[in-house]
């Protein structure tokens, strides 16, 4: 299988236009050619141009069938206005439309999901190439030697470019913006290839989603770079720092726009003297995870179980939630970690192969829709390894587990391991932990001696009387105090389990979903048995009365009836007064936030 290139996409693209095919091109649709041919066919064909009328079409009825969007010949939105505008000159001037002519005419080149894997020397015949797309292929390597000079905009999103060595060796020297986001850079060597002689005329850059670690190094590249204005690199483990964004804005001056977020005059003075900071700011990230707003338990009951109980075992039931989230070291916080993994299987599920990323520049101009791509997942992000430990919330009763307010901070030291565990995302787990306590068999009772007393026989006889009534109740109490209770090993259920992915939060700081784990339980609703069923029973006593024929039985039928009326308009009352419970779900809100300074104190304190 031959490898696709730039060119061979180009031919393709180029063929879908239909430059030489109604309503473009020379043919006997189009009127316009006898302008430059008319001679010629008159002095071959002997024809004058009455002849053909008939069968030809004006260049102003071809132009309004490109340019309607009722047209079936109407181009998609994807397409760019420079093919618009080569398709009208097929039908004006269809003679210009040679291959020699299209090269010199074509500016903006977009070659967007086309499959493309080399960038060939073809592309150095677009004399006057001023942008290039090429988003979301399969390019590895960018030789800057197959590339025009005349360029201006080179966009290469999401393809699996691993190192910039090959793209500066014959540098572009008029090259605004480059675009490098979603691909596979991240070793700290490929910063040196930012520099002055190499990008003399770059404005913009950007290298969101990749795995830079080293902001430091970096900075001090792009400061040489003083035309810089605009700068992405979110998406970037470094950008997970907690001193992100205010070191970069006090490191380069020169920046207008960080993360497609303007810079403010603001944000330049309260972030003054955080670039000498730099030991502080880069050596751990952040992120607080808070878990609340619990609804929906209040539908789970155990009142059945209540009412037939016995005084023993006694029943005690609480609730929590668990979470995994990512650690510096293993760590044992949690009680049994094995065992609640085993029942709860609440293990970090496998990594995905395939990411659906959202670009933040301009995948597809002249849309205004963003449309998402499935990227490849960078193999090093899928060989990080990384420790994760299992966090729960404090055990509550059923009447206290609304009132859960949980909050924990973690501080992270590895910023593409935290980047390699957001991508895999975490699983939150509401348990239910059933203790059952049986008395100790048999009960201990423990005898306290009294020291013998001087008193006679009658005075002990009169203190006995006294206190036999007093002794029983003592004597039952002591005996229910002495007994000791045995728990049983507790009985976990998983009342739900729900996956939150933690993606967004490497483009946005703040997460907060809402966890639904399902209705967990419905009251059935008894029904009051018809009437028509219990006027049948009351005829049938009606007819063995009257067989027996005593006047009593009529009295005792008419007082039946009087009851089993009363009887039904108490169950008709009961049940209109009793509470309708909705089929409310088990809900909890989790939240994760990862912490930027915004001042030189937070940083300090």
């Amino acid at each position: 299988m031959t490898q696709a290139t730039v060119f061979a996409a180009f031919t393709d693209q180029l063929k879908a236009l239909c430059l030489k095919e109604f309503p473009c091109g020379v043919g006997s649709w189009n009127k316009s050619r006898f302008e430059w041919r008319k001679g010629r066919l008159l002095s071959i064909t002997g024809s004058k141009e009455k002849d053909i009328e008939a069968e030809e079409e004006s260049p102003e009825s071809l132009l309004e069938l490109l340019r309607s969007s009722y047209s079936p010949w109407a181009l998609e939105e994807n397409w760019s206005a420079e093919a618009q505008m080569l398709r009208e000159l097929a039908v004006t001037s269809p003679q210009l439309t040679r291959s020699s002519f299209i090269f010199r005419y074509i500016r903006s080149l977009r070659l967007v999901n086309k499959g493309v894997v080399e960038i060939d020397g073809n592309l150095l015949w677009f004399k006057n190439l001023e942008e290039l797309v090429l988003s979301t292929n399969k390019i590895s390597r960018v030789n800057s030697v197959n590339l025009p000079w005349t360029l201006k905009v080179l966009e290469l999103c999401g393809n699996e470019i691993t190192t910039l060595e090959e793209l500066c060796v014959d540098p572009l020297p008029n090259l605004q913006h480059l675009g490098l986001a979603y691909n596979r850079l991240h070793y700290s060597s490929e910063t040196q290839y930012f520099a002055p002689h190499v990008w003399p005329s770059l404005i913009s850059l950007d290298l969101s989603f990749n795995n830079f670690t080293d902001l430091v190094g970096l900075v001090l590249r792009l400061s040489d770079l003083l035309q810089l204005r605009s700068l992405v690199l979110l998406g970037n483990p470094l950008a997970l720092f907690a001193g992100y964004r205010g070191f970069i804005i006090d490191a380069l001056p020169q920046l207008c726009a960080l993360d497609d977020i303007r810079i403010s005059p603001d944000e330049k003075y309260q972030y003054k003297g955080m670039a000498k900071l730099k030991d502080i700011v880069m050596n751990k990230a952040n992120a607080v995870v808070n878990i609340r707003k619990i609804c929906g338990l209040q539908n789970l009951s155990h009142s059945k179980e209540n009412e037939n109980a016995s005084e023993f075992p006694i029943v005690t039931i609480n609730y929590y939630l668990t979470y995994r989230f990512i650690t510096n070291e293993p760590s044992d916080k949690v009680d049994d970690p094995v065992q609640l993994d085993e029942i709860l299987l609440t293990s970090t599920p496998s990594i995905k192969d395939e990411i659906s990323v959202q670009y933040p520049s301009r995948p597809s101009e002249g849309s205004s829709e963003q449309k998402p791509y499935s990227v490849p997942l960078d193999p090093l992000l899928q060989q990080t390894c990384f420790h994760s430990a299992l966090y729960k919330t404090p055990e509550k009763s059923q009447e206290e587990v609304n009132q859960i307010n949980y909050q924990m901070e973690h501080e992270l030291l590895d910023v593409l391991a935290l980047k390699s565990f957001l991508l895999r995302g975490t699983t939150v787990t509401f348990v239910e932990k059933k203790t059952l306590s049986w008395p100790v068999e048999p009960p201990v009772e423990i005898e306290v001696k009294s020291e013998p007393s001087k008193k006679g026989k009658k005075e002990k006889a009169k203190d006995a009387k006294k206190d036999t009534k007093t002794d029983d109740k003592k004597k039952k109490k002591k005996k229910k105090s002495l007994i000791e209770f045995r728990p049983d090993p507790p009985i976990l259920r998983n009342l739900g389990s729900v996956h939150v992915s933690l993606e967004v939060l490497m483009s946005d700081p703040h997460l907060e979903i809402m966890c639904n784990f399902g209705v967990l339980y419905i009251p059935p609703v008894e029904r009051p048995s018809t009437p028509k069923i219990k006027e049948n029973k009351v005829k049938d006593k009606k007819s063995k009365t009257k067989r027996k024929g005593s006047a009593k039985s009529d009295k005792s039928l008419s007082s039946i009836k009087g009851k089993q009326k009363s009887k039904e308009i108490v169950d008709q009352k009961e049940v209109e007064d009793q509470p309708t419970v909705d089929n409310v779900p088990l809900t909890a809100v989790f939240q994760v936030h990862l912490l930027q300074w915004m001042t030189v104190t937070d940083a300090l304190n």
